[in-house]
């Protein structure tokens, strides 16, 4: 067991605390250090744990933003492509559960209201999962003492998921769509409330949020917290527990700029999306469940068989020859396993080169506010 694995007592009982500010400004702290000797060595322990949900809205959230950005903006499932880019497994592998899960919430966005149905939600990630987390979690090191972070109190919890809950099911906040995305998800990660599956169901909170206000701003945020992880981890985050959000939402900004302006030069891409959606529609023949299941096993998995195509649509030899027509002059046409398939590579490559470059923005701009800074 953990150095003081269950063993975590309310922060205000005998604890030193560094709080929270009280004015509405992002030069303050994200939330609070507690230092707690640990039940088990003495040693104290440093927790930290996030400000409530609507607080962070309140000090650090910008007012709603116009968005001229064209991709997306005529047909929001293009940004479909980004889901696998949002879905990465340390930063680098795509994890196709998560993908699925997130193309799933984009199509046919959730109800999340209560501190239940998040639990239940974690628990469709992490079967494992029986509630919130009763013993201390951290990262960074073998043991607590040893660790780089110390994640909320177990006694903080219910507190925290509750928040989350009511803020996720308000009508009542006027914060932009990146910046609601950027702070749930900052929220629920340093929470990290269950004993596993706390990043992605972190980053499908947000994405959640975020759609409520702009689809695309938040899908731009959540790839941000997926392919930025290290970056977000070992500095942006650090800094914004300590001094506030300034760096976190400006590295945040300039991704989707960049992101949006990449995508937005990139007339190709668009064109084949237009056509393999075109394919999927027409192929489920007026069925819209059907169409997004279908949408949801394309852009998680990076493709789809056409004889799967063919079989769940019910489609004839001759409307299936003529899909793989379409398929083939426009290049969306590969073999895998033997089989015709509809071949995702070249989509997913073009918009894998626009995160890269947003990730290069993002990684400029912090490296500029430490010039600055110095």
């Amino acid at each position: 067991m953990p150095e003081g694995a269950g063993m975590q007592r309310p922060v205000d009982a005998g604890s030193k605390k560094q709080d929270v500010g009280a004015t509405s400004s992002a030069s303050v702290p994200m939330g609070r250090f507690d230092s707690v000797p640990s039940a088990i060595t003495g040693v104290p322990l440093t927790y930290f744990t996030p400000a409530p949900l609507n607080e962070l809205l309140r000090r650090f959230g910008t007012a709603p933003i116009a968005r001229n950005y064209s991709f997306g903006s005529r047909d929001s499932n293009h940004c479909l492509i980004l889901v696998r880019l949002a879905s990465l497994s340390s930063g680098q592998v795509v994890d196709i559960e998560q993908a699925r899960r997130l193309a799933g919430l984009w199509l046919q966005p959730a109800a999340w209201t209560s501190v239940e149905q998040l639990i239940e939600f974690a628990r469709s990630i992490s079967p494992g999962i029986k509630g919130l987390r009763e013993e201390i979690s951290f990262v960074g090191g073998p043991t607590a003492s040893r660790a780089k972070h110390i994640f909320a109190p177990a006694s903080e919890l219910p507190n925290l998921v509750e928040e989350i809950a009511g803020s996720l099911g308000s009508e009542n906040i006027s914060v932009d769509a990146a910046a609601i995305a950027a702070l749930v998800g900052f929220c629920a990660v340093h929470a990290h409330p269950f004993v596993d599956g706390n990043g992605r169901w972190s980053r499908a909170l947000a994405m959640y949020a975020g759609m409520r206000k702009e689809g695309r701003a938040a899908m731009s945020a959540t790839v941000f917290l997926s392919a930025e992880n290290q970056l977000l981890c070992e500095r942006i985050w650090p800094d914004a527990r300590r001094a506030g959000a300034d760096t976190y939402m400006a590295a945040l900004y300039a991704f989707e700029r960049t992101l949006f302006v990449h995508l937005d030069a990139t007339p190709k891409l668009v064109g084949l999306l237009d056509e393999v959606n075109d394919v999927v529609r027409a192929a489920a023949r007026g069925s819209r469940r059907l169409s997004e299941r279908l949408m949801v096993q394309l852009y998680a998995e990076g493709g789809l068989a056409l004889a799967e195509l063919r079989a769940r649509c019910g489609l004839s030899t001759r409307a299936a020859t003529g899909c793989a027509e379409r398929l083939r002059e426009t290049g969306l046409l590969g073999v895998r396993a033997g089989a015709a398939w509809i071949d995702m590579a070249e989509p997913l490559a073009l918009a894998a080169d626009a995160v890269s470059a947003a990730g290069a923005a993002a990684r400029k701009e912090i490296y500029k506010g430490s010039r600055n800074e110095a």
